[in-house]
């Protein structure tokens, strides 16, 4: 398992081995999956869980 201290610098993604995580969107309504889509790359718009070192 791979864990980041707070205030760590993270490196740029260079392939799958080296990607922080994966988020898989399941529901039985495709509503709801493109909603939670849309927030996730809201959040990546808006910084929230990713900085560049």
């Amino acid at each position: 398992m791979f864990y980041v201290e707070s205030d760590q610098p993270i490196g740029v993604t260079q392939d799958v081995f080296s990607q922080l995580g994966t988020v898989y969107l399941v529901h039985t309504d495709p509503v709801v999956i493109k909603a939670d889509y849309r927030r996730i790359r809201a959040l990546e718009f808006q910084g929230a869980y990713l900085t560049a070192g």
